[in-house]
């Protein structure tokens, strides 16, 4: 890894634009995980934790422990199910306020899934391609190095 600042954004000039880069930490086994501060919009409880870039998932997910830390309520909660290719499963789905990595980036508000994904300790929440669409996504394998890029 090079002398990048992980987990803070940093403002780069480009084509006259003043863009926000924001370097993830790659895993040994190469996961790119960054910070995310998750807001419930209906009673601002707040959950800071570590999410998983996943660009082949197209929803994003957080685990039971951040969805009961940020209190809903059971009308702010609705049901739907969740499939893939060997799998099917009911799961509640909820609207949260999202920052990547902090409040120094414009928030998104997604709906997400709420899954047992606690087996991997290194991150608590997934980053699918509903959030991932609105920034540039930059790897570097060789370096081993990501970032993302906002306006």
């Amino acid at each position: 890894m090079s002398n990048k600042i992980i987990n803070l954004p940093l403002f780069i000039q480009l084509n006259d634009k003043l863009v926000m880069q924001y370097y993830l930490k790659i895993l040994p086994n190469g996961l790119m995980i960054c910070k995310i501060k998750l807001v419930n919009p209906n009673n601002s409880a707040i959950c800071h934790c570590d999410a998983l870039i996943d660009t082949g998932a197209q929803l994003s997910l957080i685990c039971k422990t951040v969805f009961d830390k940020l209190h809903y309520d059971g009308k702010d909660v609705q049901k739907t199910t969740l499939s893939s290719i060997d799998w099917e499963e009911e799961v509640s789905i909820c609207v949260v306020k999202l920052f990547i990595p902090n409040d120094n980036w414009p928030p998104t508000h997604k709906l997400v899934a709420v899954k047992d994904i606690t087996k991997r300790k290194e991150y608590q929440a997934l980053i699918g391609m509903d959030i991932l669409s609105e920034f540039q996504l930059v790897y570097n394998g060789q370096k081993k190095e990501a970032w993302l890029e906002g306006l």
